[in-house]
């Protein structure tokens, strides 16, 4: 004999309320026994268990592992329960996180704090900030590390947290940690500690390719001028992040010497590890030279571009087309429409296409645009788009992979405005998970930079009693909280 519906439907409830209470107790049991097991007399059993915390998050579990870092003689144990409290993400043991990173004798333990306070405002994998540099990369700074990691722009940090990370850039006996602080205020965008990042470029050697890179991070051009001073380094590393800095932060004041430099050429050959072994056997400077003009659009170095167009280095086409792009002369429209019909390379047909769409029609977005999902050109098309006008762009969100949607998506994240709500609003509507989060992120943002945060609609009695009426039906109201 079966139970009538009401009755299974209530039996069904009384037993996911027990399951439910016995999950809530079971895990209570297990944090119980994790937070017991932080004590235990065997080592291993107390990194396992600040570990395992860590995984599971649970807030309850901040001030055992704040414990642990304060008293454990394992400095193993202490790196893993800072970790685990860069997971949980709890302020309340702040203290005793940068307690770590100031005064403990290890310097794993130091950098296990430098994670976790960072960690503390973004998701993202940060390992890099502790890693040794694989390389050299001209092309992107970023690469050598996978160091472009950033948090938006309206997250505000703990002035605490930044004073104590600079303090470590500059007071942290170990070469590594002072490093690590460094691109840690990148990721943490501690504009605020501008002035002790250039005290540290100018009195340590180690760290000048990262502030040097911090700066790039920041996006200011005003913070170019920093970087002039270091064009003529006895450090190749430090020379060319220098130069490519000015020429990435558009840095009008680095133009002059950037010009002497260009024709000087180079003075000692060598290579430059890229990716695609882009400077070897070419002269370094020069073509260093010539890319962070072209980036500015320098008016002065409109002669080097043209110089430059017909340059058998594929790679110095590129760049002087761009340059001449951003010079925005309309005079040489025809000369780069000739060259564009003829070009083989596809990465000069690229900045062609550029160049004209910035000279003379929108309709060059297109082969932009195409490029997107390409293999070897996706990260050259992608830079241009922050040079592209919104509206240019809105006709194309619908065309081609989901790669290049994406991209598109996430570049009007970061540059569109009120407008480009409205056209990102209907792709929410997409199957695709990771499409649809893009397109979420790039609203969020552009919320944030704009001011318009989403609030919860003020409802009045009286408000509320118009509804009524009009719909003909009684509503609730809703509290203002």
């Amino acid at each position: 004999m079966s139970l009538p519906i009401k009755f299974r439907k209530m039996f069904a409830l009384i037993m996911a309320s027990l399951c439910l209470a016995l999950t809530v107790e079971v895990s209570g049991q297990e944090l119980q026994t994790l937070v017991a097991n932080l004590k235990s007399p065997d080592v291993n059993t107390r990194r396992k268990a600040a570990k395992e915390l860590g995984n599971r998050r649970q807030r309850e579990a901040a001030e055992p592992l704040a414990e642990a870092i304060r008293t454990d003689s394992d400095a193993e144990v202490r790196s893993n329960a800072l970790r685990a409290l860069g997971l949980i993400k709890s302020f309340e043991v702040l203290p005793t996180m940068i307690d770590a990173l100031k005064k403990d004798a290890s310097a794993d333990v130091r950098k296990a704090a430098l994670l976790a306070l960072v960690n503390l405002y973004i998701e993202k994998d940060i390992g890099f900030i502790t890693s040794r540099r694989k390389g050299l990369n001209i092309l992107n700074p970023f690469l050598d590390t996978d160091g472009s990691a950033i948090i938006d722009q309206n997250v505000e940090v703990n002035p605490d947290i930044i004073e104590a990370i600079a303090e470590a850039m500059r007071n942290d006996a170990d070469e590594d940690m002072r490093i690590g602080a460094v691109r840690a205020l990148g990721v943490l965008r501690a504009i605020s500690a501008t002035p002790k990042l250039v005290d540290a470029l100018s009195i340590d050697k180690s760290v000048r390719v990262d502030v040097l890179r911090t700066f790039i991070k920041f996006g200011i051009s005003d913070h170019g001028k920093y970087a002039i001073p270091y064009f003529n380094d006895g450090d190749a590393g430090v020379r060319s992040q220098a130069i490519e800095a000015a020429g990435l932060l558009r840095t009008l004041e680095a133009v002059p010497e950037l010009i002497n430099i260009y024709h000087l050429g180079e003075e000692k050959r060598g290579v430059i590890g890229t990716v695609k072994g882009t400077f070897k056997g070419l002269p370094e400077r020069q073509k260093l030279t010539l890319r962070a003009l072209s980036l500015i659009g320098a008016p002065k170095a409109e002669t080097i571009f043209l110089d430059n167009i017909r340059h058998p280095d594929e790679d110095r086409r590129q760049y002087a087309y761009e340059g001449l792009a951003r010079l925005g002369d309309k005079k040489h429209e025809e000369q780069i429409l000739a060259s564009y019909l003829s070009e083989k390379k596809a990465n000069v047909k690229l900045a062609q296409a550029f160049a004209l769409y910035k000279l003379s029609s929108n309709k060059y977005v297109i082969p932009i645009v195409e490029k997107l999902d390409s293999v070897t050109l996706d990260n050259q098309a992608y830079e241009y788009l922050f040079e592209i006008k919104p509206d240019d762009l809105y006709p194309y969100l619908r065309q081609g992979g989901m790669k290049a949607r994406t991209k598109m998506v996430e570049v009007l994240g970061k540059t569109g405005d009120a407008k480009a709500i409205e056209r990102l609003n209907p792709l929410l509507k997409s199957s695709d998970s990771n499409y649809v989060n893009a397109v979420n992120l790039a609203i969020e943002r552009i919320k944030a930079r704009e001011g318009l945060a989403t609030k919860e609609p003020q409802q009045t009695e009286q408000t509320n009693k118009e509804e009524e009426k009009s719909e003909g039906r009684p509503r609730r109201v809703k509290k203002p909280y």
